[in-house]
């Protein structure tokens, strides 16, 4: 939990800087506002310990996340967010639109939306919080820490 940010780690290629627009992104507002409050993505200094993101249509693999260096608040604007609309985990590649580079965990996200199609949204914080309530109710965890 100590370790220090150390920024996006995948190559970003930027397809413009508009910022998405969604109708579930206000939605998604609404979660980052409770992982907040919640304490799920601990405060760091220009950020957050976390990042959540959500499919952008049913059985695509592009996605809408949090951006990199944003802090979780309550009132997140549209400029706080990225439109991943590919991803090349054997280039390191990203693609993306946004006034930000994507959360540098973006890779994490899409190999979940890529295997997982009945997956639609993705929260990940790094919070004992969460550790705590996943072993209660019995959520599974990974055994081990690995760099994102």
């Amino acid at each position: 939990m100590g370790e220090i940010y150390s920024g996006v780690k995948f190559n970003y290629v930027e397809l413009n800087n508009n910022t998405p627009q969604h109708r579930n992104l206000n939605e998604l507002k609404y979660w980052c506002k409770v992982f907040k409050d919640e304490n799920f993505a601990p405060p760091y200094p220009g950020g957050s310990s976390g990042n959540l993101s959500f499919r952008t249509q049913a059985g695509s693999d592009s996605f809408i996340i949090t951006c990199s260096h944003t802090s979780l608040k309550e009132n997140m604007e549209d400029s706080d967010f990225s439109y991943v609309h590919e991803c090349y985990p054997k280039e390191n590649k990203i693609i993306a639109a946004g006034k930000k580079a994507p959360s540098s965990e973006s890779l994490m996200h899409y190999m979940i939306y890529k295997e997982f199609k009945e997956i639609n949204a993705v929260f990940h914080g790094h919070s004992e919080n969460i550790m705590k309530t996943a072993i209660k109710v019995g959520f599974p965890e990974t055994q081990h820490e690995y760099e994102y």
